[in-house]
């Protein structure tokens, strides 16, 4: 069994590694999310990601309630890390996500537009070309984007 050391939560961590690993996999997703819970959170980008690794535990949650507690809190600190850093296409990108991905009954999608607005007009100045495969991929596979902005992402 191969131990992956957890990254702290500080401004050089390599979150989308942490959450690609959160994503995959169940037990890591609650490793993660137990050792990112005990960090204190210094920047609304590790917010962003804790927030996503939340929303995943939410996914993998068997209790209704407990589903419902992971995700709401999570879309919450999601919205705060957002309101902490406009500008920021990585965080609009992790919302624009979470977002798409929620379930319609959840009613999380009231930043559906502002953020695919926002992900549009950001997406030719990214200079990071792994964030900018990540925001092509889901905008690419999106319902919430018509054929002609998809355009855009090809």
């Amino acid at each position: 069994m191969l131990i992956t050391m957890i990254v702290p939560l500080q401004e050089d961590a390599n979150y989308r590694q942490l959450f690609d690993e959160a994503y995959a996999s169940e037990d890591r997703a609650e490793e993660i999310y137990e050792a990112m819970k005990e960090e204190k959170v210094h920047t609304a980008l590790a917010m962003a990601y804790f927030a996503t690794i939340e929303m995943i535990m939410a996914d993998n949650a068997i209790a209704p309630w407990n589903k419902l507690s992971y995700f709401n809190r999570g879309s919450d600190r999601l919205n705060e890390a957002v309101e902490a850093a406009k500008e920021n296409v990585e965080i609009r990108y992790l919302r624009f996500a979470c977002q798409t991905k929620a379930p319609d009954f959840l009613g999380y999608d009231d930043y559906i537009e502002e953020d695919k607005a926002f992900l549009m007009q950001a997406f030719n100045e990214m200079k990071d070309a792994d964030l900018k495969q990540r925001v092509q991929r889901i905008m690419k596979i999106s319902k919430h984007i018509t054929e002609e902005e998809r355009k855009l992402f090809l």
